[in-house]
């Protein structure tokens, strides 16, 4: 390596950088806000759920309950 740079001097260089990084990871994880966004799935399963109890598949009460289990 130039400069008289060897594998245990770029380790020694590298492993504080490494845990830099880490840190500021996993600070922003935290504080950063986690906000539950609508996603399609969950869009999806409540259109399907909408769909069955539309055409009397399923009854108000089992709509309900599934519902409730989808967190909506």
């Amino acid at each position: 390596m130039p400069w008289g740079l060897t594998p245990a001097h770029v380790l020694i260089l590298l492993v504080p950088v490494g845990a830099v990084v880490l840190l500021v990871a996993a600070v922003v994880r935290v504080v950063a806000p986690r906000q539950r966004m609508p996603g399609p799935p969950l869009d999806d399963a409540l259109a399907t759920l909408r769909v069955r109890y539309a055409r009397g598949e399923i009854s108000e009460s089992e709509f309900e309950q599934m519902k409730r289990t989808l967190g909506v």
